[in-house]
């Protein structure tokens, strides 16, 4: 049995709810409305990295807020490094994306360069497009 992602199905109604129904969430998302209920209600106890990907893109949010391993905030209180603003500038990303990047960490470090930063989002990218 795989290891349940403790509140991951709560996180995602509570930040669905209000802004959204189920069914614009899955639509948005690309996953069925049945599979996006099941890990709303924990029926599903370990979604794959790109249906939580989609799933966050769709909310406007991260993997890591849905994980709980961040919490959500307006925005303002994320720091962002100058080779991630440099390399934001230059893509033309959005706010979104901008904080989306910003808010990754793996073993407590982030990219360092704007060549990192691409090939992070590259890297996202084709995640999310190879599930399609």
């Amino acid at each position: 049995m795989g290891q349940r992602l403790p509140g991951l199905g709560q996180r995602i109604r509570e930040l669905r709810t209000g802004r959204m129904t189920l069914s614009e969430l899955a639509k948005q998302a690309g996953i069925s409305k049945a599979y996006l209920s099941q890990i709303e209600t924990g029926q599903v106890e370990k979604p794959s990295a790109q249906s939580l990907y989609q799933i966050a893109a769709a909310l406007g949010t991260s993997v890591g807020v849905l994980l709980g391993a961040v919490s959500e905030s307006s925005g303002d209180d994320v720091d962002i490094p100058p080779s991630l603003e440099r390399f934001a500038q230059r893509a033309d990303l959005t706010h979104e994306e901008k904080l989306m990047l910003a808010r990754i960490r793996y073993r407590g470090q982030r990219p360092k360069t704007e060549d990192d930063w691409r090939y992070l989002l590259e890297s996202i990218k084709r995640s999310a497009a190879g599930a399609s």
